[in-house]
Order: C-alpha cells, then sequence, then structure tokens
C-alpha cells in the first residue's frame, strides 16, 4: 500500500512539472497574411537568390594524337540519372560549351570513352582533359 501511494505521489509530482502545451504553441505575435493576386505582388529580402540552377562553363581539352580517335562525350549528374550534354567528339579536338545544372546537384560525372572523372559543381567552370589521373597511373604502374 505505501509502494501505491509513494507511486501516485511521484506521478503528481511529475505531472504538476510540465509546462502547458498551450503555451508552446501559441505564437508571441500574430503574422500579418495577405493575398497575392500575382507573382509581381511577392516580396522578398534584396540576397533571396531566386535562381534554381546555375551555368557551369564547360571546356573539353583535347590531345593530340598519332591517328583521329573520336569518343562519346558524357556529363552526368553523380549518380548517372541525368544526362547534361553528349556529344560525339574527336580526343584532339578543344571546345567550351555552357551547361545548365539544377543548384541540388552537387557533382558530376564526366566520361570521354572509357575515361572517367568526377567533380563537383561548386566552380562556375570545368575543365575535363583525356589525361590519366595519378590514381590511374599507379594501377598500371
Amino acid at each position: 500500500m505505501k509502494n501505491l501511494t509513494l507511486i501516485l505521489l511521484v506521478a503528481i509530482g511529475l505531472s504538476s512539472c510540465k509546462k502547458s502545451l498551450l503555451e508552446k504553441v501559441t505564437p508571441t505575435s500574430t503574422p500579418t497574411s495577405q493575398k497575392v493576386a500575382s507573382f509581381n505582388e511577392l516580396t522578398a529580402s534584396d540576397n533571396f537568390d531566386w535562381k534554381t540552377s546555375k551555368t557551369i562553363n564547360f571546356t573539353f581539352k583535347g590531345i593530340n594524337t598519332i591517328a583521329p580517335a573520336k569518343g562519346n562525350l558524357i556529363v552526368t549528374s553523380d549518380d548517372k540519372k541525368i544526362v547534361f550534354y553528349s556529344g560525339n567528339h574527336l580526343i584532339s579536338e578543344n571546345f567550351t560549351t555552357p551547361i545548365q545544372v539544377p543548384n541540388h546537384i552537387k557533382g558530376l560525372k564526366i566520361r570521354f570513352g572509357s575515361i572517367t572523372k568526377s567533380f563537383t559543381t561548386q566552380s562556375n567552370s570545368i575543365t575535363f582533359d583525356c589525361l590519366p589521373t595519378e590514381t590511374e597511373l599507379k594501377y598500371y604502374n
């Protein structure tokens, strides 16, 4: 009986210590809401960025070969679900093209033939060359 009384007193004591849930949810000030009839009536802070994508200048830096060689150049998202560029090019051809990339894409995979390299989208420009990376050179040695 003493245990039951003790448990009851502890339960009452703990429940009296809780804050009112209404205090947590009730806002201190009431926000003003206005109905907007058109997009032009929307207001945002001066530093708000409305862009949902960015342009990256992609440069393919070709290399000279003894015989002309062509390959398929593909620029995709890291997960390879979105293709941003695809074309058949000479390995000796240099060219630059703008690529429009959504802001939520953080990395790109670029493949030319059997050469694949990864890049981040933090920069406004990416240069891809067909030279092997240091890791690939170690693999062949």
